[in-house]
């Protein structure tokens, strides 16, 4: 959530920049002109068997051409099927990313702030995380994180920052260990020290 604050209000454009790419790769109708492409093929491989049954019935084609020729039809329909029910796959899951953008693109033009991690901003802008790595001064930091956005811009931080603290963290020193050194005094009547 850090990021996305640092990200938006250190540069607008950058983020309609981000919001444009995503777009624009969304809105390729490369899948579409496969999809119809293949939507034809099977058409045609339809209509060859139809064709190759006529020629059987009519007895112009032996029943071993037949069954070869049948097949070989049979298993490209299979792939083609397949890969038909693939891309209406693919289809279908960009329009979730489309509505989602959507989403994303209202929320920046409405200029809120997030209260609560919202997977789908963190996935819509950051490419990856790196957790460790060298900080300033050359020494190898297991604590840094380093975050690229799908922009290219890149982010460091200390996740020292973001560690939780221990439960027991906040109370007193004294509170924290259970004898203290005065204690025995308070539980014994006689509270002097006798050495013989």
């Amino acid at each position: 959530m850090e990021a996305y604050r640092k990200l938006y209000h250190s540069n607008e454009n950058l983020m309609t920049d981000l919001l444009e790419t995503i777009e624009s790769e969304l809105n390729d109708n490369s899948l579409n002109k496969e999809l119809k492409r293949i939507t034809n093929k099977l058409r045609t491989l339809l209509k060859k068997e139809e064709n190759l049954v006529n020629l059987r019935l009519e007895g112009k084609i032996s029943d071993t051409i037949y069954n070869e020729k049948y097949n070989e039809i049979s298993s490209e329909k299979e792939f083609l099927a397949e890969e038909k029910v693939n891309i209406e796959t693919t289809l279908k899951s960009e329009i979730d990313v489309k509505k989602r953008l959507t989403e994303f693109k209202h929320l920046l033009s409405s200029q809120k702030m997030l209260t609560e991690f919202d997977r789908a901003v963190f996935e819509s802008i950051v490419e990856k995380i790196i957790v460790g790595g060298v900080n300033s001064d050359g020494e190898i930091d297991p604590a840094m994180l380093t975050i690229i956005f799908k922009t290219g811009e890149t982010q460091n931080k200390d996740g020292k920052q973001f560690k939780s603290k221990r439960k027991n963290a906040k109370l007193e020193t004294d509170k924290l260990c259970p004898q203290n050194s005065d204690e025995d005094k308070k539980l014994y009547s006689q509270g002097t020290d006798y050495t013989y």
